[in-house]
This record gives structure tokens, sequence and C-alpha cells, in this order.
């Protein structure tokens, strides 16, 4: 039986450490062991920069979904609809995909776990 584990982040546009750090480590986990990595990204980056994300995840057999986060009419609001928005997208993934193990990176996303779990 597989480890499904989902890695929820939440990035601007200017970073790269998805691509750099965790895709590879990811990567090497799968290939050594039963687990199947699914990746959310929330960020704001653009068609571009998300496109090459994916790219890299595909080569490196990982499930990579990206989410955006809204940033207008401010950011603030945008935060708290992209949270709310989130919760949801986040429960469904979860069930669709049989996730057993969830890891958030950062505040936001364990927010939106904290709220599923909750």
């Amino acid at each position: 039986m597989k480890n499904n584990i989902l890695f929820i982040t939440w990035d601007g546009p200017q970073t790269n450490y998805m691509e750099g750090l965790f895709m590879p480590i990811f990567n090497q986990i799968q290939q050594n062991s039963n687990s199947v990595f699914h990746i959310v990204q929330f960020t704001w980056a653009n068609s571009e920069k998300i496109a090459n994300t994916q790219k890299i995840a595909q080569e490196l057999q990982l499930i990579y979904t990206s989410r955006p986060i809204e940033r207008k009419p401010l950011p603030a609001l945008g935060n708290v609809f992209t949270l709310l928005k989130g919760i949801r997208f986040l429960k469904k993934y979860i069930q669709n995909n049989n996730i057993n193990m969830v890891m958030p990176r950062s505040t936001m996303p364990a927010i939106m776990v904290n709220q599923i779990a909750g």
C-alpha cells in the first residue's frame, strides 16, 4: 500500500527553494520507499514560473498542483479569501487522493490543515 504524503506550501513569486531543495529530497525518498509525494503550492507566481515548477515536478515524478493566492482588492483580504477556498480545496484533495500524511510548510498551510482537522 502506498503512503500518500501531501506537502503544502504558500509562496511568493521569487521563491525557488521548492525546485532546488524540497523536490529533489522528495524524489529521493520516493525512490527508496513506498511513498508518493503530492505538492500543493499556493502562490501568486506568474504562469511561466508555475509551468517551470510543474515541469521539474514531472521530471522528478512528483505530483504537483498550483493554486493561486488572491492579491486583490488588498493582499490581506486576498489571503483570507485564499485561506477559505484553500481549506475546501485541500479537504477534497486529501479525500480524493487518499492522503495519509500532511506536511504544511508554513503558517498559512498550517492554519488550513488545522481547520480541516479541527
